[in-house]
């Protein structure tokens, strides 16, 4: 999507924000983007508060079970 769309405006971000171990998670997640070649910005959350001011200043729900 951010490929197709993004010379019409179309701005993609990610957030982790499932910081139990953010030095790992981290890791996993920039493994993942590099392999799914994401050229966005991504952003992982380092402790709990962090993730709790990502999701309070995004409006976002909780995370899928």
């Amino acid at each position: 999507m951010h490929d197709k769309y993004a010379a019409q405006g179309l701005a993609v971000m990610t957030f982790s924000i499932n910081p139990a171990d953010a030095t790992e998670s981290k890791a996993k997640v920039e493994e993942f983007l590099s392999q799914q070649k994401a050229g966005f910005p991504h952003f992982v959350a380092a402790a709990e508060a962090d993730a709790d001011k990502v999701t309070e200043t995004y409006n976002l729900g909780p995370p899928p079970a």
